[in-house]
């Protein structure tokens, strides 16, 4: 390497990609024990005050009438298969789905409120899940993409990336001549520079990702 091209790589930080595949793949996301998962949920659950999750609660009432609207105008067929895995998590809690509508459990108002809550935050959670399936299921590709960027698996959907988060202003493209970068400088380049950009903007990132596939 010359002196000339030494300068501009220290000059420009490209000198920092250099050996950069190491911190990449130390960066991915790691498989967790069950124990693992079991604490980090924990601490996801006890760490956070009511008041970071109050938006979530605010927002229940609405959700409710959207998640009414929703059952409404499901096809017989949808509903059935909806039905379906409501009762299926009923019985796992140990009760069955046609208790809700049986009047005899109006007079034990604070167990048909238990019950009824039970089921209705069940539906809204597995209802959100379906009106954000597009996103779930991006984002489930881009930790694969995370876990080996350089593979040859996910190499293709990294170059496409780069220049959709190029033109979306979201990244950057190298400052320096190309020629001055080895191939595998400028791929540690993309995939740092990716993997930047989902840090500040994962919604646009991943809106990318569905485009590109």
């Amino acid at each position: 390497m010359t002196m000339m091209v030494q300068s501009v790589m220290k000059k420009t930080g490209i000198n920092r990609v250099t050996g950069a595949l190491t911190d990449i793949f130390k960066r991915g996301k790691k498989a967790v024990t069950g124990e693992e998962l079991a604490q980090q949920f924990k601490t996801w659950v006890t760490s956070s005050s009511l008041e970071e999750k109050e938006p979530i609660y605010l927002k229940l009432p609405e959700d409710a009438r959207s998640f009414a609207a929703w059952i409404a105008g499901l096809p017989d067929r949808d509903l059935a298969a909806f039905t379906g895995k409501v009762a299926d998590f009923c019985k796992d809690a140990n009760f069955d789905l046609a208790w809700l509508t049986d009047a005899s459990l109006a007079s034990d108002p604070t167990l048909k409120r238990a019950l009824e809550a039970t089921v209705l935050l069940y539906c809204l959670s597995y209802w959100q899940a379906d009106q954000t399936q597009d996103h779930i299921k991006a984002l489930g590709v881009f930790q694969k993409w995370r876990e080996a960027p350089m593979s040859g698996k996910y190499q293709d959907l990294t170059q496409k990336m780069f220049p959709k988060l190029v033109e979306q202003g979201l990244v950057s493209e190298p400052i320096s001549a190309p020629l001055l970068f080895s191939e595998e400088e400028r791929r540690s380049y993309i995939v740092q520079a990716i993997q930047k950009a989902a840090e500040q903007d994962m919604a646009a990132v991943l809106e990318v990702l569905k485009a590109v596939q």
